[in-house]
């Protein structure tokens, strides 16, 4: 998928490649990193798939958040949590204590961020995704 305005219209288009596309975000108008399947992350610049990088694991990628331009959290299967905080992308693995299946992540503030996933799990990490800790949820359900 591409968009060229900012994600008002969509068109699709191919990557090159086969695993699926499970995450997106944009960091600046027509420019968009994408989580992928079996570890694969990829960018795209004014509607063309660019860079291709895999994260060193096999997990697939579901989910992708980025606090600055330089600077995105990757998470995935078997609790994988991946960062880059550098242009071109260097991906680092984060340690994070679990193997639950991680489907979504967000950061509201550049140091604190909040993963969630599978059976309620819930990890929280105060210093930009650098080290992640469990959270209690309460809950078994998925988040």
């Amino acid at each position: 998928m591409t968009s060229t305005d900012a994600g008002a219209s969509w068109a699709v288009t191919s990557t090159g490649f086969n695993p699926a596309i499970l995450g997106v975000i944009c960091i600046a108008r027509a420019e968009c990193l994408f989580a992928a399947g079996h570890g694969y992350v990829f960018s795209e610049h004014g509607g063309q798939p660019s860079l291709l990088w895999n994260a060193g694991t096999q997990q697939d990628l579901t989910a992708v958040t980025c606090i600055s331009a330089t600077h995105c959290i990757f998470v995935g299967g078997t609790g994988t949590i991946v960062v880059s905080r550098s242009s071109p992308i260097t991906l680092t693995s984060r340690h994070t204590g679990t193997d639950t299946q991680l489907r979504g992540i967000r950061c509201p503030t550049s140091t604190d961020c909040l993963a969630v996933g599978d059976a309620g799990a819930i990890l929280v990490s105060s210093n930009g995704g650098d080290s992640w800790a469990r959270a209690q949820s309460h809950t078994t359900e998925d988040l």
